[in-house]
């Protein structure tokens, strides 16, 4: 007869979990850049289960994991102190109490389980909770997640299948089943059947298959490397300088023999207002009307479009674009922009001009671009905004089409390109819907146009924004350049590997990369997506409500008959 794993019932549960809360975050903090000890992360799960397998007093225990842990978030969030002071005691705050909460929730949903489904329990609690957190919760924050330090492991390959939440779940069950033999009665043979079988499935996704290759693009990626508070505070003779800067790299990757495919410049670095062509028709019909010319509008659309046609090589942009424009003046004499809609938009040139697809960010950042649900009450955001972030305007919508740029090339064919912005490529459905729809290829490569110069001089803030986006080139079998700011910029292939990078915070440069791409083939995930992170949600709902009828039935037990108390009901 298989035992269940006794509870050590602490005499000081909030010590207890503060302690083992804390090893838990040592662990995290190896396992993630600026260390990047991986393999650690496979452990650093355990001390948590550990916790809710053994504890009677679930929520005081659950708050000391969340006290534990508290340093892990307070060094990775350090830099938003930079911009938002009040803003990051909260955020670091909420990220430790995730800990906390799975082992409450654990430890209240594997209570009356037999021996070998806590493990199982435990899994799906980790996910549910990851997936809450990652994906629901205010929009989603899928930084940390326990997958992520895996990327160069064989099993980061069952991403592919099951997505990076999926395999955050199988990395959970080990751990969980680990937690449970190590505290089991049960013969040595028998506790080690669990752990033993999860081993061999993890170490199966070295044997899927891993994507093939057909063909390679070229593609020169400029990183400009603008300070952010260079460019919160964008005087006009410091855009001029740093155009010339960029143009004259432009130039020089024209000049490479063969030329590129494609040169990219980062996330919003045109110094100029707008690269949608309505509006700088409008720019020009208002400097007429005022007769002068050179505004910000239009200064520097014509040197940017000549610089393209000379050196014939298509180039990608981030800049601000427009719906409905229209420009008057206000009383004191300054412009007054009035529009349907902006943009944080993606824009490609070719042949001299301005293509008229363009890419609007379809997921604005929650609390850096918009503020879920509190945006919908302008008031109210406006009131945060200056207690918090004060000089910062949310004043961008959200894109609602995944609009995929065409470049044509003579020996690779015709490109298809998706280009997440900036958070977007954190964010796994956004680039499953940006590459594929309705399961089939519409982009052979992903570039990610970001500016990472809010995290200052953070770099490991930097290295885990790529780590990140490394997972969705596993997750969709398609390779991504990055085009970051001040770094990383890099050019990822199909599994996840970086093949080239160059580093942060160096003057402005040139990087060029090959690009594997893709043969056509799409991943499982392509087609089914998310669906261990939901599943795992709703287990979760499940278990909680098992739990509480469980609890509810002993309580009417005791009330019916309290000397002969009658044994809980078990899945």
């Amino acid at each position: 007869m298989t035992s269940s794993p006794q509870p050590r019932r602490p005499s000081k549960p909030l010590l207890y979990g503060v302690g083992l809360g804390a090893s838990h975050a040592l662990l995290l903090w190896l396992a993630f850049p600026p260390v990047g000890f991986g393999l650690l992360g496979v452990i650093a799960p355990i001390p948590l289960f550990l916790l809710a397998l053994q504890t009677d007093r679930p929520w005081c225990t659950g708050i000391g994991v969340a006290i534990g842990t508290l340093p892990f978030w307070a060094y990775h969030h350090w830099w938003v102190f930079a911009v938002s002071g009040a803003g990051a005691p909260p955020l670091i705050v909420l990220q430790s109490l995730w800990a906390g909460l799975f082992v409450a929730i654990g430890a209240i949903c594997s209570k009356r389980l037999r021996p070998w489904q806590k493990p199982v329990a435990l899994a799906l609690v980790w996910s549910g909770v990851e997936f809450f957190r990652g994906r629901l919760f205010f929009d989603g924050y899928p930084w940390f997640l326990s997958a992520h330090p895996l990327a160069d492991l064989p099993l980061a390959k069952w991403a592919s299948v099951i997505g990076v939440y999926g395999v955050g779940q199988l990395v959970a069950l080990l751990g969980a089943s680990f937690a449970h033999a190590a505290i089991s009665r049960s013969p040595g043979w028998r506790k080690a059947i669990l752990p033993l079988a999860c081993l061999l499935l993890l170490a199966f996704g070295g044997l899927l298959p891993t994507p093939s290759s057909d063909g390679a693009a070229r593609i020169a990626v400029v990183q400009t490397n603008l300070p952010q508070n260079n460019k919160l505070a964008w005087d006009l003779n410091d855009r001029i300088e740093r155009f010339r800067t960029w143009a004259s790299l432009s130039a020089e990757a024209g000049a490479m023999q063969p030329p590129p495919h494609l040169i990219v410049w980062p996330e919003t670095m045109f110094p100029g207002a707008t690269l949608s062509p309505e509006a700088i028709t409008e720019f020009e019909r208002f400097e007429r009307s005022q007769g002068r010319s050179g505004s910000i509008g239009t200064l520097f659309v014509a040197p940017l479009l000549e610089m393209q046609d000379q050196i014939r090589v298509p180039m990608l942009l981030g800049a601000i674009g427009y719906d409905g424009l229209a420009i008057s003046t206000e009383p004191d004499g300054g412009l007054r922009l009035d529009r349907d809609a902006s943009y944080n938009s993606a824009f490609l040139l070719a042949h001299g001009g301005i293509d008229p697809a363009r890419y609007d960010k379809i997921f604005l950042t929650p609390f850096g671009e918009t503020m879920p649900y509190i945006s919908a009450f302008p008031a109210l955001e406006r009131a945060l905004l200056d207690f918090a972030a004060g000089g910062m305007n949310f004043d961008l919508s959200a894109g609602t089409v995944p609009v995929r740029f065409e470049v044509e090339t003579e020996k690779a064919g015709t490109l298809r390109i998706a280009t997440p912005i900036c958070f977007e490529a954190t964010i796994a459905h956004v680039c499953r819907r940006l590459v594929y729809d309705d399961a089939e290829r519409q982009a052979d490569m992903l570039v990610n146009l970001t500016n990472d110069g809010w995290f200052g001089s953070f770099d490991a803030g930097r290295a885990n924004h790529l780590l990140i986006a490394r997972w969705r080139a596993i997750e969709l079998g398609t390779p991504i350049v990055r085009a970051a700011n001040t770094g990383i910029s890099c050019v990822v292939d199909a599994r996840g590997r970086v093949l080239k990078a160059a580093a942060p915070r160096q003057p402005a440069d040139l990087l060029p990369v090959e690009v594997p791409l893709p043969g056509g083939a799409q991943t499982i995930y392509a087609r089914i997506g998310d669906i261990a992170g939901w599943l795992a949600t709703l287990a979760t709902l499940a278990l909680l409500g098992f739990a509480c009828w469980t609890r509810r039935f002993d309580r009417e037990s005791r009330d019916t008959n309290p000397s002969e108390p009658k044994p809980s009901p078990q899945l």
